[in-house]
């Protein structure tokens, strides 16, 4: 767990690094416009090109992330069936059988993000646009693009019949997986919306990445791993049916 809040901070690291200088380049525009150095004009000059420079390097910074996220889903299928993973080696692995799916789910999530920003911005002063495309976003785009990666982790499939299987399983699991989701984002939203303090709040990031994440990405595959039982392993994969999951001797009497 502690290598993988490792290799997960390694791979966040450039996010929270343009998070930081993003908030630091735009409240210095700010100051200069309070102080009068600069017009009302210019800072929104400003403000607009760090805007596109920080939407647009998440369709790289993103799929980088996926790509040491789908290593990292190997070990931790390995842990939850019970076999005993060679991190350098199933990590490699990993990236190895699921890079071209990791990629594109990743550069999938950013331009999903990308376009709700874009229509957010068009509008500033309509606020059930503004609800409205945080809503796709967070509680239909992203939840079954992020299923993508274990669904991949599991089964070998095409990047599109992948998505489709996905937001099948986020249906059936839904609750669930929105649960996993407000334990996940919920942390970062709550301190990008509350804390202002640009130092305090990257290292506030980076501490949540190395402690919270490698536990919620165990967790998560648990769960949805439970689902995977359900909507798919019962009927078409028994002999991964139940695996890495306790069963109850009335279950098992019941089977």
């Amino acid at each position: 767990i502690v290598v993988i809040g490792l290799i997960l901070l390694i791979f966040t690291l450039p996010i929270v690094l343009k998070s930081f200088f993003l908030d630091y380049y735009n409240n210095n525009a700010h100051a200069a416009l309070t102080s009068g150095k600069l017009t009302e004009e210019e800072v929104s000059e400003a403000l607009r090109l760090a805007w596109i420079i920080g939407n647009t390097s998440n369709l790289i910074l993103y799929p980088l992330l996926s790509i040491a996220v789908a290593g990292i889903l190997r070990v931790i299928k390995l842990l939850v069936y019970g076999d005993v993973p060679f991190f350098k080696y199933d990590f490699g692995v990993g990236v190895k059988d699921n890079i071209k799916q990791a990629l594109l789910l990743g550069l999938f999530i950013a331009l999903f993000e990308l376009l709700f920003n874009f229509i957010i911005v068009s509008f500033p002063d309509n606020s059930v646009i503004k609800i409205a495309c945080y809503i796709l976003f967070l509680l239909v785009v992203l939840p079954g693009l992020l299923v993508g990666f274990f669904y991949s982790s599991i089964y070998k499939n095409k990047i599109f019949s992948v998505i489709k299987d996905s937001y099948f399983i986020y249906l059936k699991g839904s609750w669930r997986i929105l649960i996993l989701m407000v334990i996940g984002i919920g942390p970062f939203l709550a301190l990008e919306i509350a804390l202002n303090f640009i130092w305090v709040k990257q290292l506030i990031y980076l501490v949540l990445i190395f402690f919270l994440l490698p536990l919620l990405l165990l967790a998560s595959f648990m769960v949805i791993n439970n689902v995977f039982d359900e909507a798919i392993n019962k009927q078409h994969f028994p002999e991964i049916y139940r695996k890495g999951l306790y069963v109850i001797k009335e279950e098992k009497q019941d089977e």
